[in-house]
């Protein structure tokens, strides 16, 4: 009996050194892609103000016209390479258990993805360009079955219209409206945004819920005959 007890014993011990060994490789996992993802967020900030300062560069040294397009492909492709960042951060978020360093960094992304948006607008103004912003409002913490599954048609769907059009025509911008940041609480309150998933065509045509793209299309600077 007590041979038995002895064998009960080791296995448990055996079985808990396991799940804690497993807990604490998990933990790690989690903060070295956390660190990863700080890196590339704070990386993603620095390219994002030197945006912006050539943007301002434009604005008060009135430069030439080939200045302003090389500027307007520079953006293009950084918020290109900040929605790849967007998905990689997704990616995160579903394996992660144990690190809670992603949130802040979720944060940190949607204020850098609002930036590069306004910015965009700006520079599309003075350089007198035609591409189209949508900005994409979502919820993050949804626990609504039918508003995800919204959320994941509406997020295809403008991935679908982004397709159709000439490249670099649609600029896309996903917030999520439940983190707690300040101007994205501005932002529901001017355009009446109450539920999500909503779409903010070029900062004036409002869509709440999901909406096809062939009804969105008609809103934007898309040119289908330049589609691919």
């Amino acid at each position: 009996m007590v041979k038995m007890t002895n064998i009960f014993l080791k296995a448990g011990v055996i079985t808990a050194t396991i799940l804690l060994l497993g807990m604490l490789i998990g933990y790690w996992l989690d903060e070295q892609r956390a660190s990863s993802l700080t890196n590339s967020i704070e990386d993603l900030n620095v390219k994002y103000m030197d945006a912006v300062l050539q943007t301002k560069y434009i604005e008060n040294f009135k430069t030439n016209e080939y200045f302003c397009s090389a500027s307007v492909n520079k953006t293009i492709e950084l918020i290109k390479n900040a929605i790849k960042q967007g998905v990689l951060l997704e990616r995160y978020e579903k394996v992660n258990r144990f690190s809670s360093r992603l949130l802040m960094e979720k944060r940190k992304y949607a204020t850098i993805l609002m930036n590069l948006w306004f910015n965009a607008i700006k520079l599309r103004s003075i350089c007198k360009d035609n591409y189209t912003t949508i900005a994409y409002f979502y919820t993050y913490h949804t626990k609504s079955l039918k508003e995800k599954t919204e959320q994941d048609i509406q997020s295809k769907v403008l991935i679908q219209l982004q397709k159709k059009c000439k490249k670099n025509e649609i600029l896309i911008f996903a917030l999520p409206v439940d983190l707690n940041i300040t101007t994205i609480d501005l932002l529901k309150n001017q355009y009446n945004i109450t539920s999500t998933p909503t779409t903010l065509i070029n900062e004036r045509w409002v869509f709440k819920g999901t909406t096809n793209y062939k009804e969105l299309i008609n809103y934007t600077t898309c040119d289908l005959n330049g589609a691919k």
